[in-house]
């Protein structure tokens, strides 16, 4: 089983490897979902390529981001210079990204980025068929489902297994985006789920998840089928990774030696091992990863083991920051460039803290300079001063993220000396295309489509509550698109029954649990033999789950297709139409659509769902009317298996219709998910629509400031 581990900076990936990682994982600077760490250069990671190789170690890159229509030139150019590296893998999410390379870089191995929302086999089965290695499974699932998932195919199946849980399932989340345009899908994740919100008589970090744990499991993974475990924490230190890397190898290897032991056969050649001094290190760090601070102390959450167990266990403090680190001591004043802090643990020159505040989602990191210790003797705790012109005010909490050391000091030194041995032997490298060729092939990829299309002049309707049809003018409205998996009143059928079967398409559910998808393909097949032949898909497992045949499919809002070359492999999968997503701007719009002449249409009108979650939340939260965070509302909502946070204030472009008509779209749709069925929302909706008015107490979300 591969120990996959995270390097942020160079010598974090020193670090791993030293520690006893098998592979690690790096960003390059502008494609991957961790932006605003600090990433590698391409020559940074041609060095490191070197280092990783010589070692028998592999190194994968992540461009695990959505691309922009404009952007494929860059990221043609990114991938013709990582071709000349011999990467072991690329971890992508961009179906667009995926088009490219099978077409242009088939010697580059593909692994499914968790982004991608993979969560069942039918999900697994579909990677397979587009011919990439890997998939890391969405860590919303249990190892039940992983096993069940093994079971059913061949592809290496990666898992994390210990950092940062995210409360969205992970490629699902917009509540960044709608914040001001900082989409988690590019790599910008501000992170408002770690932050203090607002409730009805109570607030709290109602979104903030414990650290992910898993150490007591990794036999249990091993035997269900687990390939590779990953670790997160591309954001963090070298020290973190030291300590965790070393903790799995020691916990990997010594499932390794006992599942040897129990084969009997080389019981001689074990006992050479000294196994029962490898055996106390086993269990020591199986105690100190047992989900308690301990020895192995990663300086980060409180930890769970939520989904991998079935969702059993705590997995939230609502009343807890939710910072990483260890507690130092508290802010008493901020002034003249200079911070006192009365401190509840030793702190000293060198020791890499943050300083955040309860309504803060975690602060910046840096390193303490010129500290002053006054000691004012007994009855007093000990305070510090310490040089730091950021923005800090009395109150404000000190956390501990490293300790100075000659270990971690010595890591610049390695990579120096990684870099001064690579400049002596360094040859040059060639790659893929030529600039000649790679001009001719992006020009040939983004060549202008001229085929006009007749924009329909009424809306398409989304709804989750067929109750919407009793109240609506159906003749009003375009198709009728009805979401499964929702709540249906117990006179679905009748009302369905009053909508022409070709105007109705139906959507799979976004989360489809392994357990459920043997009856949602019943239900689905019922439906078809019904006439039924409109389907929209969300994710990729929902080609599994459709029955083959003469379907018309569209790709909904949740498969992304923020570039031409996604809807290319779209159309490759069966789909003959799709849907922009709600976080798509006007410019994205227009640039895909002059090399795109298939059937597309755009959201005027919505709810946005900030979050799709499959955590179990406390129901004194779910009964909140309102949770406010900074400048916007939301509540909870029920969602096909899991729950929703929907943004208050609809996102509305009615304004925008007669300017969106002049790019050639099909249509359009009104989004009434998250609603209950009134009749005048309905009307409202309808006469800003045919009007081209703005709605009322709406905002625009990305449309017009840009998708970051």
């Amino acid at each position: 089983m591969e120990l996959l581990a995270p390097a942020g900076t160079k010598e974090a990936l020193v670090a791993a490897v030293e520690a006893g990682a098998d592979a690690v994982y790096i960003g390059i600077e502008g494609f991957n979902a961790r932006q605003r760490a600090r990433n590698f250069s391409i020559y940074d990671a041609e060095v490191m390529a070197h280092y990783l190789h010589s070692r028998k170690k592999k190194l994968y890159v992540a461009m695990n981001v959505l691309i922009k229509e404009r952007e494929i030139p860059a990221v043609f150019d990114m991938l013709n210079r990582l071709s000349a590296l011999s990467v072991d893998a690329l971890i992508v999410q961009d179906l667009g990204l995926i088009n490219i390379c099978r077409n242009h870089f088939r010697e580059i191995p593909l692994h499914a980025s968790t982004q991608m929302v993979i969560h069942n086999s039918e999900g697994v089965k579909c990677i397979e068929k587009l011919g990439m290695k890997r998939v890391i499974l969405s860590r919303e699932i249990s190892l039940d489902d992983i096993r069940e998932i093994s079971k059913k195919t061949g592809l290496e199946l990666e898992v994390f297994c210990h950092g940062a849980l995210c409360f969205s399932i992970s490629g699902l989340c917009l509540a960044s985006s709608w914040m001001g345009g900082h989409s988690g899908n590019r790599g910008l994740c501000t992170q408002p789920c770690r932050r203090l919100w607002k409730g009805v008589g109570r607030d709290g970090f109602f979104f903030s998840m414990r650290d992910l744990e898993s150490g007591q499991l990794i036999s249990e993974m091993q035997k269900a089928g687990v390939k590779a475990l990953k670790i997160e924490g591309r954001m963090r230190s070298p020290e973190y990774v030291r300590r965790v890397v070393q903790a799995y190898r020691t916990l990997i290897d010594g499932c390794r030696i006992k599942a040897r032991g129990r084969r009997g056969k080389n019981a001689g050649s074990i006992r050479k091992c000294a196994v029962p001094e490898r055996s106390g290190a086993v269990e020591s760090h199986m105690s100190a990863l047992s989900g308690q601070f301990s020895a192995v102390d990663d300086m980060a959450r409180r930890k769970t083991r939520y989904f991998l167990v079935g969702k059993k266990g705590d997995v939230i403090d609502y009343d807890e920051p939710p910072t990483m680190g260890t507690l130092l001591g508290e802010v008493e004043k901020a002034e003249d460039g200079r911070v006192t802090v009365r401190l509840t643990g030793s702190a000293g020159q060198g020791d890499r803290v943050r300083i955040a505040s309860s309504s803060d989602d975690e602060g910046d990191a840096f390193i303490l300079r010129d500290v002053i210790s006054h000691d004012e003797g007994a009855g007093f705790q000990e305070r510090i001063s310490f040089a730091h012109w950021g923005a800090v005010s009395p109150g404000d909490r000190l956390y501990l993220l490293g300790r100075k050391g000659e270990e971690l000091s010595s890591y610049a030194d390695k990579v120096n000396a990684i870099f001064r041995e690579y400049e002596k032997r360094r040859a040059p490298r060639s790659r893929r295309w030529s600039e000649a060729e790679k001009t001719a092939i992006v020009r040939k990829i983004m060549s202008p489509r001229k085929g006009p299309h007749l924009c329909s002049r009424k809306p398409s309707v989304r709804l989750d509550d067929p109750g919407w049809i009793r109240l609506m003018d159906i003749k009003a409205a375009d198709d009728i698109i009805i979401v499964l998996g929702a709540p249906f009143q117990k006179d679905f059928e009748a009302l369905i029954q009053s909508v022409p079967v070709g105007r109705v398409i139906f959507e799979l559910p976004l989360f489809v649990p392994e357990s459920s998808i043997e009856p949602l393909k019943d239900t689905v097949k019922h439906l078809v033999k019904r006439g039924y032949r409109r389907w929209m898909v969300q994710n990729l497992s929902h080609f599994g789950i459709l029955p083959r045949g003469e379907l018309d499919i569209t790709a909904g809002p949740f498969l992304y297709s923020l570039n031409s070359q996604a809807l290319r492999l779209m159309k490759e999968l069966g789909v003959n139409g799709s849907v922009c997503s709600y976080e798509d701007d006007y410019l994205n719009m227009r640039d895909l659509l002059c090399h795109w002449d298939g059937a597309r249409k755009a959201f005027l009108f919505a709810h946005i769902p900030l979050f799709h979650t499959q955590v179990r939340m406390d129901r004194t939260i779910q009964s909140m009317r309102l949770l406010s965070l900074s400048s916007f509302e939301a509540s909870v909502k029920r969602c096909g298996s899991g729950m929703a946070v929907v943004a208050e204030k609809p996102f509305s472009i009615f304004q925008s219709r007669r300017k969106l008509e002049m790019l050639r779209l099909q249509g359009f749709l009104i989004d009434l998910a998250f609603l209950a069925p009134s009749r005048e929302m309905w009307r409202k909706v309808r006469e800003h629509y045919e009007r081209a008015m703005p709605f009322p107490g709406s905002g625009r979300f990305n449309f017009k400031i840009g998708l970051k």
